[in-house]
């Protein structure tokens, strides 16, 4: 997807206002800092009104900081040459799906890019199937699908385009369990296989630190802090202070080290939290 070349997205103490100068300003961003290596996948995380989808819509141009600047390669671009490299899926993408078919929903991008008729098909073809969704899907119409299978037609429009990072804005937000897995898991296969770049704003934290390399957490639009799942579940008190909730596990793992296992840091993955348990009790 895209050939070998992923884009490296640099923020430099980028801050963003709405409505500058009027009654209504609202400072969404604060003196942001933060970089994304080519291939990544980073979670953005915090609760309501953190500033993460304003920081999400400032990697593919849709918005400009009012104060820092943002660098992709070590260059500012113009917005179509961002969009060609860099997209962006808002929230509830399906909704925005409006051909009589899931094939030509998904052309609609590439055709826009002046493709021809055959690159065309072969994009709508592989794209189809980078999410799960063949011929069958292909020929009816968006309307007919489930509801974990438009959203999955609506990514597939996406990565139709063939960006270097990928932007997703609560890609999980009105699915069941099962369609949640679904899309988590297509994410993180094409970041694995393909090195396709992986932005994801979520809320979940058990989400985020499952799937990402990294974790960059905001709070009232400045963000408080980046690294490995390892690094912020060790700050489980930063995650509730900024209105997040630590996963079960890991609050049954605090529960045990009060009451006095000697326990290291929390681990995500149940079963190596069984593990480490289970390693506890032999040692006392």
């Amino acid at each position: 997807m895209g050939g070998a070349v992923r884009v490296r997205v640099t923020l430099e103490r980028v801050s963003h206002r709405f409505f500058p100068g009027t009654p209504r300003e609202t400072v969404a961003l604060e003196g942001v800092d933060l970089e994304l290596a080519p291939g990544e996948f980073l979670a953005l995380v915090g609760c309501t009104g953190s500033g993460k989808t304003t920081l999400l819509r400032h990697l593919n141009a849709q918005l400009r900081p009012t104060a820092g600047r943002v660098r992709w390669d070590g260059k500012a671009l113009p917005a179509d040459a961002v969009r060609r490299r860099v997209a962006l899926a808002e929230q509830f993408p399906e909704d925005a799906l409006f051909a009589d078919t899931v094939a030509e929903d998904v052309a609609f991008g590439p055709r826009n890019l002046g493709l021809s008729a055959p690159q065309v098909a072969d994009r709508v073809r592989r794209a189809l199937a980078r999410v799960g969704l063949g011929e069958e899907h292909a020929r009816r119409s968006p309307f007919a699908l489930s509801g974990g299978e438009r959203r999955r037609a609506a990514l597939a429009g996406v990565l139709a385009m063939e960006p270097e990072l990928v932007c997703l804005d609560e890609p999980t937000a009105g699915l069941d369990w099962r369609g949640c897995g679904e899309v988590l898991e297509l994410l993180a296969r094409l970041n694995r296989e393909e090195g396709v770049g992986v932005v994801l704003v979520t809320h979940r934290m058990e989400e985020a630190l499952r799937f990402a390399h990294r974790v960059a957490l905001l709070r009232s639009g400045r963000l408080v802090l980046a690294g490995d799942p390892e690094t912020v579940l060790a700050r489980p008190d930063l995650l509730r202070r900024c209105g997040l909730e630590v996963p079960p596990v890991v609050r049954v793992q605090e529960l045990l080290i009060r009451r006095g296992l000697a326990l290291a840091s929390p681990a995500l993955d149940a079963a190596a939290a069984a593990q480490r348990i289970l390693r506890a009790l032999e040692v006392g």
